[in-house]
């Protein structure tokens, strides 16, 4: 049976594609075909730990590291609070490897997966390589690293933060058993540009596609709006949410449905405004849907099946290089969706061939799909069967 651990310091709130992950895993089927285990934050919410185990997965809680400490900071690698981050989160990637060849024999293979790494990740697994081909080399026998990349500089064309990255997953590439995989075409074709070596593109890892049975709202009621889904973040528009809900009940005459899904890990005062202010529209408005849960992939399927449309509220500044997984969402469950600019998305979709318009004409047609800026075969890529893909 293969064995697979997931070593991911960033599994710990009931929220965002770490979650998603593990709701992934625990979904499909063939789950039994595999020895999983979770090796996670030391603070991973009791909801994930239970489920887990209820399915019997079993979960480490290893790492202490904030993953998201230096996620908007530019500091340069060698600045010394972020040489310190390094070296205790390469430390902590050391124990969590010896946690798992502890419990195998040395001819059993073990692939370790990484769901996702920024430049200050990849430099700590860079250093704990280093530590095991001098300490412990007989550790590397024996073991694939499946590392995927999502992160890019907020800004690609900057020079300094270019080198951080190609310095970083470039030395990572050549390690003996690694595999780096993009998450999407784009930021493939960035780290492609750095001379960092990819080995393609690896499945989005929000559902268990294969499996999902979408059953369509019966025509005739409401539409259906999605205007929010996901962390509660400002830089993802989360703010501007309740003067859009006034607007559409405006515009549609109240017969509409809205939607909106958030979870919290921020307890920053302008988003705790923008929760009040929803809970009255909510109150005020049956109308409203307030969904302040960790959707797991029955209830995502369920609700995404009764959509019509879906309103992107990020800052097209902010998503100008940055990816998210609201993109292969709407395009899997085939909803239109309206941004609020060019960005990420935008490009996503023309790649995809999905529909897609934009807030200054909200209600118009969505827009016209070029049939020649679809990318040939991305879509079942990006769809595949996440524990084949795990065993391959």
């Amino acid at each position: 049976m293969a064995q697979v651990y997931v070593i991911d310091p960033g599994m710990r709130e009931e929220g965002g594609h770490h979650a998603a992950l593990i709701s992934t895993l625990l979904g499909y089927k063939e789950l039994e075909s595999i020895g999983l285990t979770l090796i996670s934050h030391q603070l991973l919410d009791s909801a994930l730990l239970s489920r887990a185990s209820k399915s019997g997965v079993e979960v480490v809680k290893h790492f202490n590291t904030n993953f998201y400490e230096n996620y908007d900071t530019a500091y340069s690698v060698g600045n010394p609070q972020i040489q310190s981050y390094i070296r205790t989160l390469a430390s902590e990637y050391v124990e969590a490897w010896c946690i798992a060849i502890a419990k195998h024999s040395n001819t059993q293979k073990i692939t370790f997966f990484y769901p996702c790494l920024n430049y200050d990740h990849a430099a700590a697994l860079n250093l704990a390589f280093l530590y095991l081909a001098q300490n412990k080399p007989s550790h590397l026998a024996n073991c694939t690293h499946k590392i995927c990349c999502m992160f890019t500089p907020n800004n690609v064309h900057d020079v300094l933060g270019n080198f951080r990255y190609g310095q970083a997953f470039s030395a990572l590439s050549k390690k003996k058993g690694v595999q780096l995989y993009a998450s999407d075409i784009e930021t493939l074709q960035y780290y492609e540009g750095l001379n960092v070596q990819l080995k393609g593109i690896h499945p989005c890892y929000l559902l268990p596609w294969e499996q999902i049975e979408v059953s369509y709202k019966h025509p005739g009621q409401p539409p259906c709006i999605l205007l929010y889904f996901g962390d509660a973040k400002m830089n993802k528009g989360f703010c501007s949410v309740p003067g859009l809900v006034s607007k559409l009940l405006s515009d549609y005459n109240e017969n509409v449905t809205l939607l909106i899904q958030y979870t919290l890990a921020w307890e920053h005062a302008e988003l705790q405004q923008t929760i009040e202010a929803l809970n009255k529209l909510s109150a005020k408005h049956e109308q409203v849907h307030l969904f302040n849960e960790f959707w797991d992939p029955d209830k995502l399927v369920e609700k995404f099946g009764t959509l019509d449309t879906i309103y992107c509220t990020y800052n097209p500044r902010v998503y100008q290089y940055k990816s998210s997984g609201l993109a292969w969402l709407a395009s899997f469950f085939s909803i239109p969706v309206v941004l609020n600019g060019r960005c990420w998305l935008s490009r996503e979709f023309d790649r995809i061939g999905h529909r897609y318009s934009f807030e200054a004409g909200s209600h118009t047609p969505p827009a016209a799909i070029d049939t020649q800026l679809k990318e040939s075969g991305y879509f079942d890529c990006l769809f595949k069967n996440l524990i084949t893909w795990l065993k391959s």
